[in-house]
């Protein structure tokens, strides 16, 4: 029996009620699939449910040692709504009245990857939810709600993460994730960081107050952090951004960096203090000096022509322009060294795969690359230029994911299959620039040079004819491109 279980605890059973259903067989099978169900638990805060939570940290639970990525949920989400876009010639139809969602039941052991304790019923109904958009942009900014409001729906949720935090067992967290549409308690990240001494991932979002008067409080809170080496952040203002650069310098292990530019968004604009005013130099770099961003958070680099640039693995990039890239980020980042490269939604891409093309820059142990481009005032063509020129210089990828919102094609064939020798992941999306709802795909013979050139793929996501239900005869389109490949 032993022997039969040590090689059933090397099989890798993924989902979470096959696992939930070995965890009730017997005991011997619990203690095997208990870790793995545990590893990833998901929570929603924020409702009357949240008194349920008090049985899932019962020290009888088996599974609380064994949580390794924690993520927070909140209920009832602000973020801004998703609108219809509606032709001049059609009447807009009134959206649908949903029926509001019903609280969830705590299960007797609770699933993971993804687990969601409690439901979104309770505390303040939310409104119910618009139909299912033709295509995602974003509202108009509504008015702020009250700071009152805020903090009367908002004060339970930080009591109910302070509870975890202080029941959970002491380092057993890895990473812990919360959704940016609020505020995080700062008294509850500066605790997280005491009990979980072991953490590898930090987030350091929109907060409540200045996270700069904790850290002088604690001076090595960052610090006894050993195994600290992952670090994203959402900054909002200049304070926040001024403790991501605290953080930062006292993270010697640091190989993973995320930074996301959250400063245009409405929701998060929002402080305790609201005479905060924006400064008047831009958050982004300009021609003839660097943003606020990177002169903040890399301030101990500069001038950045003599610095020791960053051996990063992994970089991520969301919603900061990259225009005049050669100047900052360059010159901080040591791009040689990466091996993961995210860009999404930045402007001025086309001058960032310019400067990795050249030879001094070029990202050799490149293995992953995400790029998602929206809309911009150039047009798509000379990003898509300068994306080919790139993906052609290097020959190492592993993971390619390029999405283009606006594009009038896809990267050519031949900069993909300069990939074939190791490209197992692929992934090309392109819409049309006005409708967002065609998906352009390749050629039949392009598609079937892809399929046999590239043998390692075991995932593809790519555009292809629409099928017709109606047509069972072998000259379809989409029976002819699927056969192609």
């Amino acid at each position: 029996m032993t022997r039969w279980l040590i090689e059933f605890s090397d099989i890798q059973v993924i989902r979470p009620t096959d696992l939930k259903n070995l965890c009730l067989s017997c005991k011997s099978l619990r203690n095997i699939a208990v870790r793995q169900l545990y590893r990833q638990v998901e929570l929603e805060i924020g409702s009357e449910d949240d008194l349920k939570i008090s049985a899932f940290l019962n020290r009888n639970n088996p599974g609380l040692e064994h949580i390794r990525v924690l993520v927070l949920n909140s209920a009832h989400s602000d973020y801004p709504r998703p609108v219809r876009i509606v032709p001049r010639s059609e009447s807009p139809s009134p959206p649908p009245q949903l029926p509001p969602p019903q609280p969830g039941n705590l299960p007797g052991l609770i699933p993971a990857q993804p687990m969601i304790v409690n439901g979104a019923g309770g505390g303040l109904p939310p409104p119910p939810p618009p139909p299912q958009p033709a295509m995602m942009v974003h509202q108009e900014p509504r008015r702020r709600p009250a700071r009152e409001i805020i903090l009367r729906r908002w004060s339970p949720v930080h009591f109910t993460v302070r509870l975890l935090i202080d029941l959970l067992p002491e380092n057993i967290l890895h990473t812990v994730y919360w959704n940016h549409d609020e505020d995080f308690s700062v008294d509850n990240l500066v605790l997280l960081c005491r009990k979980q001494k072991k953490l590898k991932g930090l987030e350091v979002g929109p907060l409540d107050k200045s996270l700069n008067d904790a850290l002088d409080q604690h001076p090595d809170l960052i610090k006894n952090l050993t195994e600290l080496h992952a670090l994203k952040f959402y900054p909002n203002n200049l304070v926040t951004l001024q403790a991501c650069h605290r953080i930062m310098r006292d993270t010697p292990k640091l190989d993973e960096l995320w930074i996301k530019s959250v400063f245009d968004d409405w929701l998060v604009r929002r402080t305790t203090d609201d005479s905060d005013e924006t400064p008047s130099q831009s958050w982004n770099d300009e021609s003839n000096r660097p943003g606020l961003i990177t002169s903040t958070l890399f301030q101990d680099k500069l001038p950045f022509q003599q610095c020791q640039p960053m051996a990063l693995r992994a970089l991520s990039l969301h919603k900061i322009n990259v225009r005049w890239v050669a100047q900052t980020y360059m010159r901080v980042i040591d791009f040689p060294s990466l091996e993961v490269l995210t860009v999404h939604a930045c402007g001025g891409a086309d001058a960032l795969f310019a400067e990795m093309a050249k030879p001094a820059k070029r990202p050799r142990k490149l293995q992953e690359l995400v790029f998602v481009h929206a809309s911009e005032g150039r047009g798509p063509t000379y990003v898509l230029s300068a994306l080919e020129n790139f993906l052609q210089s290097v020959s190492s990828l592993k993971n390619l994911c390029v999405i283009f919102f606006d594009g009038d094609r896809l990267p050519r064939v031949e900069t993909i299959c300069n990939h074939a020798a190791t490209l197992e992941v692929l992934m090309m999306h392109s819409a049309e620039p006005i409708s967002y709802s065609v998906d352009r795909y390749y050629s039949k013979t392009d598609f079937g040079t892809l399929c046999r050139q590239c043998t390692k793929l075991r995932e593809l996501a790519i555009g292809c004819p629409s099928p017709k239900l109606l047509d069972a005869h072998l000259s379809s389109n989409f029976t002819d491109y699927i056969v192609s490949g």
